[in-house]
C-alpha cells in the first residue's frame, strides 16, 4: 500500500495497523509538505477549500514555489560598500530624526544602528545595503539599480482625459526620508480657494495635508498602485 501511494503521489506515507476491541484501525503517517514543493495528482495541483477539492490558482502555486527563498526586500541593493559609502548613500540624518534619536557623534554609531535594524549587513570589512534600506532611506534611488524604478511619481494633467500633462515629477528619494517632501509637493499642486478671515485673505487648499499624507502612505504600501491627481487648470 505504501509503495502504491508513493508511485502515485511521489511522497512516502507510512501505514500502521493498530488493534482495537471494536475492530482494525489503520493509522496513516503523512509527512509535512517540504517548503517550495507542490504535489500533483494526474496532472493537477489540488487544494481543499471547505469540503471541496479544487485546482490551485496560479498565484497560490507561485507562493508555494517561492517558499524558502530570501525575502525580496532583504536581498542586496548594493554590496561591497565601506562605512563612508553607506552614510553617503543613505539619508541617515533623517533616519535618526524619524526614530526620535540624537544623531551619533561617531560614524560607527550610525552603522551599528543600521545593522541593529537589519537594514545593512556586514561581510568582513564591507557592508551590504538591503533593498528595504534603499527603498526607505536612499538619498537617491537612482544609486540602486534594482529599486530605481520604484521611485514615486506625481503626474498632473490639464484635463481628466489625460491628453495634456501639466507636470510629471519623479520623486527619487527613499519613501521614509522623502515622504514629507512628497506630501508638500502634492499639496503645492492642489487647487486652492481664497477666503477672508480677520480682514486678511487666506488661501485654503482643496484637501487638508493629513488626507494627502494618508493617501500617499497607502499608495506606497500598494506596489501596483499608481498615484495620479487629475487637476483641470484651464
Amino acid at each position: 500500500m505504501s509503495d502504491k501511494v508513493f508511485d502515485t503521489l511521489r511522497f512516502r506515507v507510512e501505514f500502521e495497523e493498530v488493534t482495537h476491541p471494536d475492530g482494525r484501525v489503520l493509522v496513516l503517517h503523512i509527512p509535512r509538505r517540504p517548503q517550495g514543493t507542490a504535489y500533483q495528482y494526474k496532472g493537477a495541483y489540488l487544494m481543499r477549500i471547505g469540503e471541496a477539492v479544487r485546482s490551485m490558482s496560479e498565484d497560490r502555486l507561485r507562493r508555494i514555489f517561492d517558499e524558502g527563498k530570501p525575502d525580496w526586500l532583504m536581498q542586496p541593493a548594493r554590496s561591497n560598500c565601506n562605512a563612508g559609502e553607506v552614510v553617503d548613500l543613505l539619508d541617515t540624518q533623517t533616519f535618526f530624526s524619524l526614530l526620535g534619536r540624537p544623531y551619533p557623534t561617531e560614524q560607527r554609531g550610525v552603522i551599528h544602528t543600521l545593522k541593529a535594524e537589519r537594514l545593512i549587513s556586514r561581510d568582513n570589512n564591507h557592508f551590504t545595503i538591503s533593498r528595504l534600506a534603499a527603498l526607505l532611506l536612499a538619498k537617491s534611488l537612482d544609486d540602486f539599480e534594482s529599486v530605481r524604478r520604484k521611485a514615486a511619481r506625481v503626474i498632473v494633467y490639464q484635463h481628466k482625459n489625460k491628453l495634456q500633462t501639466v507636470s510629471d515629477q519623479r520623486l527619487g528619494a527613499g519613501y521614509a526620508v522623502g515622504f514629507q517632501r512628497a506630501v508638500q509637493y502634492v499639496m503645492d499642486k492642489l487647487p486652492q480657494n481664497e477666503t477672508i478671515a480677520d480682514a486678511l485673505r487666506v488661501e485654503i487648499k482643496l484637501l487638508p495635508d493629513i488626507v494627502i499624507s494618508e493617501l500617499l502612505a497607502n499608495a506606497i504600501g500598494a506596489p501596483r498602485f499608481r498615484f495620479e491627481w487629475n487637476v483641470s487648470v484651464s
